[in-house]
Formats: C-alpha cells, structure tokens, sequence
C-alpha cells in the first residue's frame, strides 16, 4: 500500500495537453522560470549569429549549446534570477571544472564592477522566498523578454 502523501494526484496531465501557468504548482514553476531566465541570459550574450562565449574557458559555443552558470549557488533563491550572478559556461566548465567560481567572479566584477558584486554577495545571504504568483509573473515578463531578444538579434 502507497503512503498516504503518494495516494492523491492534485493533476492528472491529459494526454496532448500542456499546462497552463495557472496549473501549475511551485516546483514546476521555479523550473519554468528557469528555463525562460536562462534563455534570456544566453541569448542575449549571443551575437548575431547565435554564438556565445564561455567566460571561463573562452570556447565559442552555439547558444543553445552552452549552459548558464551561476557565480553564487541556485540555492540562494534571492540571487537565483539575478542577470548579475549569471554568465553563459560551456558543459566542461559548469559540470566538470564546478563553475570556476574564482574565475567566474572575475568576469562579472569586470562586467558589473566590485561593489555591485559584494552587493549581490551580501543579497545573497537574505531569505527570499518567491510565491507562485511573483512566479508566473516573471515567466511572463521573461518569456518577452526573449522574444524581443530573438527580434533583435534575428535568431
């Protein structure tokens, strides 16, 4: 017999139908905005023909092919969606090589500068938590936001 917190399905996903954003509960929507941020991110470092750099490593990648690293960890949800703690990282370097962090942070304080870094570092450590509401919101104003990008930049 299953335990009782595994016996009720709040949905039942019918077959060749997506969710909506209203549908969806909190898990599913950290890892939507996820994805919309990270296509944000990625695709605006991108040039016009959709090549991105790693900023550890410097190897060119398409934009689809490179991951989004994170200088201080996802965790930490109050920087989690932060453009300042994010750079596009090739797969070597954000799996393997664990972000290179040091050389991460040198990047984004050459980008940003240091006091907006050790701004971000001390954000860090405040408790944020987002509702599904703040969510779906910045889904929304995401999902634009890559759309201008891809206009933009012709992708």
């Amino acid at each position: 017999m299953k335990p009782v917190w595994r016996q009720s399905k709040p949905y039942k996903k019918e077959h060749g139908k997506r969710r909506t954003l209203d549908e969806m509960g909190y898990r599913d929507l950290k890892n939507k905005l996820d994805t919309e941020f990270s296509l944000f991110v990625r695709l605006s470092n991108a040039d016009s023909n959709g090549v991105v750099r790693c900023v550890t490593c410097g190897a060119y990648h398409l934009w689809n092919d490179i991951h989004l690293g994170h200088y201080i960890s996802r965790s930490h949800d109050s920087v989690r969606w932060d453009v300042r703690n994010t750079a596009p990282q090739c797969a070597h370097c954000n799996s393997f090589r664990g972000g290179e962090q040091y050389k991460m942070r040198a990047y984004l304080v050459n980008r940003y500068g240091e006091s907006e870094i050790q701004a971000m570092e001390k954000w860090a450590d405040m408790v944020k938590t987002e509702n599904t509401d703040s969510l779906r919101m910045k889904i929304i104003e995401y999902r634009e936001k890559v759309k201008m990008v891809k206009l933009e930049k012709g992708l």
